[in-house]
């Protein structure tokens, strides 16, 4: 296999690194490392942050070109002494000449110089992320910084404030619903009392009356046979009657709700590694399955 020495040594191309169409390099931002045509200057870079304190020269004043690379001198990681001659964007590596034969053929092998592109490329795309990302972050932190001011906290404590309002209606509701008990338990139990203490009131009378005959005649038959009958009677006068009470309740925190710290990132586990050939597939079935295994999602992947 024969390799063109223009793998060892490109020429970055040099276009308008915003539109990435434009030739007419006019400008370049030192803070940006950018290169820039006219358009992009004054309808797109002005609009970054801070652009206002960047720097920003004729590219006549600090040249058209970029540094020439060099790519003569990177080394095979897994065979000793070979250089990489191509990149393989199936496996996004640098390969030489016997990594192609034994590993990568068939895949895709770009020339070193487009490797860097595309490499290139992918680094300021997570670049602008990471940047984002950071600006994301710091927004947060503000935030958090601010208690009362946090939108997620507000949401919360109104939330917490609908409860304990819908908590109060369901209590007011409940109580106004045990009072009616109440009355209506109240009458029937002053209606039953009633009948059981004239019952036992009568009982009483009829015995204390016997008693003063007793105690005035000196009966002595009747001194030893009814004497118990009425110890018993007063014994038994406060057994039968009742009352109502009432059994007062606790407040539980998991009624009135509970504060739990929540996140949104997912945790993928692998378990087992294979590798086929997906020519020969139809489709493949992924089970995915949640850390409390409650939940289960089937997705069907079909090769067409």
């Amino acid at each position: 296999m024969a390799f063109s020495e223009s793998v060892r040594r490109e020429q970055a191309p040099v276009t308008c690194n915003l539109c990435e169409h434009g030739t007419k390099i006019k400008w370049k931002c030192l803070n940006c490392d950018l290169l820039m045509c006219a358009k992009c200057k004054e309808k797109i870079h002005v609009k970054f942050k801070s652009a206002k304190e960047h720097t920003v020269l004729d590219i006549k004043q600090v040249g058209l070109h970029r540094k020439e690379l060099d790519f003569s001198d990177l080394k095979c990681t897994e065979h000793s002494g070979q250089s990489c001659v191509m990149f393989c964007t199936t496996c996004d590596k640098l390969v030489c000449t016997s990594c192609i034969s034994k590993f990568h053929n068939g895949h895709g092998l770009v020339d070193i110089s487009e490797g860097y592109n595309i490499k290139m490329e992918k680094l300021k795309t997570e670049h602008k992320k990471a940047k984002e990302k950071i600006d994301e972050l710091l927004k947060r932190q503000r935030e958090l910084s601010h208690t009362k001011d946090n939108p997620k906290y507000k949401e919360i404590l109104k939330r917490i404030e609908v409860q304990r309002k819908d908590l109060k209606k369901d209590v007011d509701k409940y109580t106004e619903e045990l009072k009616g008990e109440l009355n209506k338990k109240w009458s029937d139990f002053q209606v039953e009392e009633v009948i059981k203490v004239k019952k036992v009131v009568n009982n009483l009378q009829e015995l204390s009356s016997s008693a003063d005959d007793i105690i005035r005649s000196k009966d002595i038959k009747k001194l030893f046979s009814e004497c118990a009958e009425l110890s018993r009677a007063v014994s038994k006068a406060d057994i039968g009657l009742s009352t109502i009470s009432f059994l007062p309740g606790k407040m539980s925190p998991y009624i009135v709700g509970s504060l739990q710290a929540l996140s949104n990132a997912v945790h993928i586990r692998i378990i087992r590694q294979f590798q086929t050939d997906t020519t020969k597939l139809g489709a493949i079935f992924l089970l995915l399955q949640t850390d409390n295994e409650s939940i289960c999602t089937i997705i069907c992947v079909k090769f067409v």
